[in-house]
């Protein structure tokens, strides 16, 4: 089996070889990092919006793994998670993004935001068991 083409990223806006953005200068992002684009790199140049950037992600990393422990403890972790099928995970995740598109017509923004988090989890959630069960599926442990 062939390894799968990794689709390079910028870690901060998401763009990639295919999708570039466009830096503050007008002109189309270039690479100058592995994992960060030149438009992303000349606004993490100011402290300031570095600082903020870093400490945003980190909230909400930090959110989204106190949601997995939860949700792991109230849901028994992989023996449970690989017990559903990816319908499974897709409807979990439907379900969820419908809440909080309920809450964020409503106006509810906190509650939109627990609930984005939930979703950050759940996807978290199926890409580890996805991987383990590929993991069992090539004969490993």
């Amino acid at each position: 089996m062939s390894a799968p083409t990794l689709i390079r990223e910028c870690r901060i806006c998401g763009c990639t070889d295919d999708h570039a953005c466009v830096g503050a200068d007008g002109n189309p992002c270039h690479w100058v990092d592995d994992d960060l684009c030149s438009a992303c790199d000349q606004l993490l140049a100011d402290p300031v919006i570095r600082a903020l950037a870093e400490a945003l992600v980190t909230q909400k990393i930090e959110a989204t793994v106190a949601e997995r422990v939860r949700q792991d403890g109230r849901h028994g972790g992989p023996d449970h998670d690989d017990t559903h099928s990816q319908q499974d995970w897709h409807d979990i995740l439907y379900r969820l993004l419908d809440e909080a598109e309920t809450a964020g017509r409503a106006g509810d923004d906190p509650e939109y935001g627990r609930v984005m988090i939930q979703v950050a989890a759940s996807a978290v959630a199926a890409v580890q068991s996805h991987d383990r069960k590929l993991v069992k599926a090539e004969g490993g442990v």
